[in-house]
């Protein structure tokens, strides 16, 4: 069972869980077998530059639907392991954002996520590849399905904090496709450069706490 998931998730290029039948529908007969037993089976890829790199395939056991808090150190982990080339980087900056909106369109399609939600996870993921330079690495985040990050390799405080600007004035006025202009509300986006002594993990999750705080202070206005 662990090798056709495998099969199937390297073909699509993504992620896949087995208890999602209703976002992989030909996975219905997997999650009932899965069901009897109370297991779930995730894989998880490490991708980068349209590539595989690496595959985990994690199994809860005696656990019929973990919930996302006992998913998120796993989460954690695999993104922290995506900045592994970048051990020893400096200057690094690093970018975090968040649109808004990927609930409200899952909503508005009766929670069709292919035509909801994953209509604006594309276009942020393009608009964010077109806005990466050449020696930066955008990446899909695992810690919630609307966020991002933005790995850019050389770039200094000064550097970082005028591109997360950039990076947010383009996502708050991005064009997304007419049927989901009602849901999209822009992003929050937070940046940080990496000092020195400091792992770059440590820079990704100063960038997510900016991030974060971007975003309260947006919603208080």
């Amino acid at each position: 069972m662990e090798l056709g998931l495998v099969g199937r998730s390297l073909g699509r290029g993504r992620w896949l869980i087995s208890n999602h039948p209703a976002l992989d529908r030909d996975l219905a007969d997997l999650h009932a077998t899965l069901a009897a037993s109370d297991s779930v089976v995730h894989i998880l890829l490490l991708r980068a530059h349209q590539a595989t790199h690496g595959i985990v395939a994690v199994h809860w056991l005696s656990t019929p639907r973990p919930g996302y808090e006992r998913r998120s150190g796993v989460y954690q982990y695999w993104d922290s392991a995506g900045l592994a080339r970048h051990a020893g980087t400096h200057p690094l900056g690093v970018l975090v954002l968040d649109f808004d909106g990927m609930r409200a369109a899952n909503a508005a399609f009766e929670n069709d996520h292919a035509r909801g939600g994953d209509v604006l996870i594309v276009a942020v993921a393009r608009a964010l590849q077109r806005f990466a330079g050449d020696a930066d690495l955008p990446a899909r985040m695992h810690t919630r399905g609307d966020e991002f990050c933005l790995i850019m390799p050389g770039c200094d405080e000064a550097g970082t904090a005028h591109r997360c600007d950039e990076l947010q004035g383009l996502l708050d006025g991005l064009a997304v496709p007419e049927s989901h202009r009602h849901v999209y509300h822009g992003a929050s986006v937070g940046g940080a450069a990496r000092v020195a002594g400091e792992g770059a993990a440590e820079t990704l999750a100063r960038a997510s706490r900016a991030m974060h705080e971007r975003k309260r202070a947006t919603r208080s206005r």
